[in-house]
């Protein structure tokens, strides 16, 4: 008799595939993650240094972390809908390009606004 274990799995093919899966949005999860955790870290030295990116008010170094979790928001809810029109993983792929493609622009900002965009 087949155990259930045996039953979850259609292959251990199938059964790589989804661990990779799992693997590679861990590591965007911890991507997205370190790039706020990093951006609390730096706030300090833009807040001091106006040479960095411009005058930074704490009150708009609020709301560009605020713009930032609401983009996070924006997206996760509306990802599910547009990957199930268009396929997941068409959806997650070009959101990891996306996100990488902001990541780089960020770190090459001169301005509040940039930062901001």
């Amino acid at each position: 008799m087949p155990s259930k274990a045996s039953k979850t799995w259609e292959s251990p093919a199938h059964k790589r595939t989804v661990y990779g899966v799992l693997a590679i949005v861990a590591v965007a999860i911890l991507f997205d993650g370190y790039d706020l955790v990093i951006y609390g870290a730096v706030l300090p030295n833009l807040l001091a240094d106006p040479t960095q990116i411009g005058q930074l008010s704490p009150a708009v170094a609020g709301t560009l972390g605020s713009w930032a979790m609401i983009g996070v928001t924006i997206g996760a809810l509306s990802a599910g809908a547009i990957g199930d029109r268009l396929g997941r993983r068409r959806v997650f792929l070009t959101a990891i390009a996306w996100f990488s493609l902001g990541m780089a622009l960020t770190a090459l900002t001169t301005s509040v606004l940039a930062f901001g965009v």
